[in-house]
């Protein structure tokens, strides 16, 4: 009998441990937690992370670097970046006093990483996009987003155990898109959040062979080096990968910030939030 206790009492300690009895509550409180008190969080008035940047594409192979600002507060979220680049000169994601502001990086053309989201803007409108270096992040406001979160066991990310959060925007078929958010099991920061997309083959019209090709695009988040800044934990590295696969080839697309300077509370023009 005391044999058996003991394995039972092992076994619910290993289930912990390896992330596997929490709530999707509990994770999502432990992971606030982690990132700092209620109160300072609550004092913030805005936040600015501002770096350095690169990007890099395979077909084509592509390369520049140039610089970056993730800005926020209560109701705006900026993503900016400019590049040493004629052909992709700047990104410029935006939502602003609930509309979406995503300037052509071109005329007429996006990049495939403001093409995906303009696609499907829940990513911004609920606050998915930079994740903990925005304070419109959708874990710290989901009262506001109305979208749905389901605690969905855990995986090894970059050689962490982390828990696994699925999320469901409103009025979104999780069908068509999925959205998974991973937190490292020790420290609850927000390690990774992967969007996928699949678009199903098509069969030919009368007369023609085979089926049309499906699409596959997704966009992975990956958040390291979290570091002091402001009294708060934040990630200091931020790494999105957009890669799509379909019949005609395989496209992959890395952008990488590293973090220089994090500032909050800043006096802040009146048009500042605007493009």
């Amino acid at each position: 009998m005391r044999i058996l206790m003991a394995g039972a009492i092992i076994s619910i300690v290993g289930m912990t441990a390896f992330g596997q009895s929490l709530s999707v509550e509990e994770i999502v409180e432990r992971h606030l937690n982690a990132i700092g008190g209620h109160e300072l969080r609550a004092s913030r008035t805005n936040q600015l992370a501002i770096g350095t940047n690169s990007f890099e594409s395979k077909l084509p192979a592509r390369r520049t670097e140039g610089r970056s600002v993730i800005a926020s507060d209560a109701g705006n979220h900026m993503f900016a970046s400019t590049f040493n680049s004629q052909e992709y000169p700047s990104e410029k994601i935006g939502h602003f006093g609930g509309k979406v502001d995503m300037p052509w990086v071109t005329a007429g053309t996006r990049s495939p990483l403001g093409a995906f989201i303009k696609d499907h803007e829940k990513i911004l409108t609920d606050g998915l996009l930079t994740g903990t270096m925005s304070m419109q992040w959708t874990i710290a406001n989901l009262e506001k987003t109305k979208g749905r979160v389901r605690a969905s066991g855990t995986k090894t990310v970059n050689g962490r155990r982390a828990y696994i959060i699925d999320y469901y925007p409103r009025g979104v078929s999780s069908d068509e898109f999925s959205i998974k958010l991973f937190f490292d099991v020790e420290s609850f920061h927000h390690l990774r959040t992967e969007y996928f997309r699949m678009i199903p083959a098509k069969p030919q019209p009368f007369g023609a062979l085979g089926v049309q090709g499906g699409v596959k695009m997704g966009l992975n988040e990956s958040f390291s080096n979290f570091r002091m800044a402001g009294g708060m934990i934040l990630p200091h590295s931020y790494k999105l990968d957009y890669i799509t696969d379909s019949n005609s080839g395989t496209a992959e697309y890395h952008w990488t910030i590293d973090i220089t300077q994090y500032m909050f509370n800043q006096k802040l023009a009146e048009d500042f939030f605007k493009f």
